[in-house]
């Protein structure tokens, strides 16, 4: 009776190593096929896809690890990493140039190859947004939010508060509900050398004929209603601002002007200010020294 089952633990044995031997083959020196490890699982390499070999992982350093395409393992693979827990996903992909996709929350964080944030946050109080290129977009009601510490942005209570207060229209406040605040611009300074003619690029600057020999000439641009130019004269030299030839300079001191017909002045520290209207004339909103008209 004893050797029978002996002979039978035998038979066990050999027919249990039989299968796993068919089941993960030797290849390389890890193992291919599936595997599944409980606990702690120790290995050298391990090494992946049975005709290939080109999946390695590996030690590269204490508590790092490596992937490759190679059995060096130096790292320049790829590593997937998925994990989903209370339906907020989190998966990451990374590559060895840097143009992986990063996934976080029920909407989705992508960082791809060009650098598009597509949407963070899902829930109140958390970030949400889309950032393509160049534009970012914040959901009606989100704040950006401020505190007095040059720091750590969480040492004080927010103070500053930049919000969407109606279409086209920003809120900025001490607090979340009030747009009592301030925004604070500097205006750039373009000194011009040459006749010129301005564009979008140039409004609410401050131009000036610093460095000009002769006379000045800035053409002021058609149809643009919002456009804000201010023109200094300080070298002493004449400056000329010329509209558009069916467009119009209305000054409550010069009403003989015409459309096309350009101003003047030759005074010392002489400024104008001028907004375009959505008719496409241009207002003088401020103005010292002496300005003239083309045919008073």
């Amino acid at each position: 009776m004893r050797d029978a089952l002996k002979g039978a633990a035998v038979g066990v044995f050999l027919l249990t190593a039989y299968v796993v031997a068919a089941d993960y083959p030797p290849q390389g020196g890890g193992a291919s096929g599936d595997f599944t490890a409980g606990g702690d699982s120790t290995f050298d390499s391990l090494t992946l896809d049975e005709a290939n070999a080109d999946v390695v992982l590996a030690r590269s350093a204490a508590g790092t690890l490596a992937v490759s395409n190679g059995p060096e393992a130096d790292g320049d693979g790829t590593l997937v990493v998925a994990e989903i827990q209370n339906d907020q996903g989190v998966v990451m992909v990374q590559g060895g140039t840097n143009n992986g996709n990063v996934s976080l929350g029920v909407n989705d964080t992508n960082i791809g190859a060009v650098g598009n944030l597509v949407a963070f946050g899902a829930g109140v109080g958390e970030a949400w947004g889309v950032l393509n290129g160049s534009r970012l977009r914040i959901k009606s009601g989100m704040e950006h939010v401020w505190s007095s510490s040059a720091t750590d942005p969480l040492a004080n209570a927010g103070d500053t508060f930049l919000s969407r207060a109606s279409a086209g229209a920003l809120r900025v406040g001490a607090t979340t509900a009030t747009g009592d605040g301030q925004l604070l611009c500097r205006l750039a300074s373009q000194d011009h050398t040459a006749a010129d003619t301005l564009d979008g690029n140039d409004s609410h600057k401050i131009h000036t004929n610093v460095g000009d020999a002769d006379l000045l000439v800035l053409t002021l641009p058609a149809g643009s209603a919002g456009y804000v130019f201010t023109v200094a004269r300080i070298a002493t030299q004449e400056v000329r601002i010329d509209p558009n030839a069916a467009d119009k300079i209305l000054d409550i001191d010069m009403t003989g002007l015409a459309d096309g017909e350009y101003i003047t002045t030759s005074v010392d520290n002489s400024t104008i200010t001028l907004v375009g209207t959505s008719t496409g004339d241009w207002i003088v909103t401020s103005k010292t020294g002496t300005w003239a008209e083309e045919t008073p």
